[in-house]
């Protein structure tokens, strides 16, 4: 199982002939740039990729994900370390070590890889209608074949075997992406090619409370109202424009009080942040 874990990032990187054909990027820390936030949405693309959509607190981003990305599910010690301190030089050296090391790969070691990762199937069928003379004549056979054995592992999946458990220490245990993950995004400032994407947790949906229609209206109105003084506070100079701006802000504060886990809220909290 460990191994099976370990060798899956390579056997995606074996499937991808173009990966291997120009010597990687080496990128520096001045050459990338770090987002934080919430996937909104996926889509899948061609040859593996996949686009996905990030909502930060300022902006919405999205970014393109391939075999060569690093994706881990950063354990619980690690993800108080990178939301803590700067890590993104650590990120660039192990993101430029993983695409070198791809390229030392031979073709011939994709099967390997591939049933280690469990991306193929460990055993075939082969069957055929060569003659075969016997006591009992010539007769059509099939033949069932067990490919249980991994073999001896080449020097360069070894070295990534052992580059990959490092990585798992560094971060955490390979991971798919999905839509609410909280994650670190680690990007290239000048082209589609992501280096990295860290996965913090999951961001649960809001569960709304139902109301009945005379608090909903009520709510509502007060949401109106506060946004109303807003406008007002924008036009405003001086003592009045703080007067209206403290204003709409105990408005806001009360709707998020009185009326939690409503979309109401929501807005009121998002409004606050301003």
């Amino acid at each position: 199982m460990r191994t099976h874990l370990i060798l899956s990032t390579a056997a995606a990187m074996l499937l991808c002939p173009s990966l291997r054909a120009d010597p990687p990027k080496d990128y520096t820390a001045d050459d990338v740039e770090q987002k934080q936030g919430t996937i909104t949405g996926i889509k899948e693309l061609k040859k593996g990729r996949r686009e996905i959509t990030l909502k930060t607190d300022a902006d919405k981003a999205t970014f393109i994900v391939d075999r060569m990305t690093m994706s881990y599910q950063l354990t619980t010690r690690n993800r108080k370390i990178f939301t803590e301190q700067d890590k993104v030089d650590q990120i660039v050296q192990d993101s430029n070590k993983l695409r070198r090391r791809a390229l030392e790969l031979k073709e011939g070691e994709m099967d390997v890889a591939m049933r280690a990762a469990g991306m193929q199937s460990a055993h075939e069928w082969a069957s055929g209608h060569a003659a075969e003379q016997s006591e009992r004549g010539t007769k059509a056979r099939s033949v069932f074949k067990s490919r249980n054995e991994l073999g001896a592992l080449t020097q360069s999946q070894q070295t990534f075997l052992r580059e990959e458990e490092q990585r798992h220490k560094n971060y955490g245990m390979p991971v798919r992406l999905k839509i609410h993950n909280k994650v670190i995004v680690v990007a290239s400032k000048d082209g589609d090619d992501t280096l990295a994407v860290l996965v913090l947790g999951d961001e649960q949906e809001l569960k709304t409370t139902p109301m009945d229609s005379s608090s909903a209206a009520e709510v509502a109105r007060r949401l109106r109202l506060a946004k109303s003084i807003l406008k007002d506070a924008e036009k405003a100079k001086g003592e009045e424009q703080d007067r209206l701006r403290t204003l709409a802000q105990d408005k806001l504060e009360e709707i998020v009080k009185k009326h939690p886990n409503t979309k109401e809220a929501q807005e009121a909290e998002e409004l606050l942040k301003k």
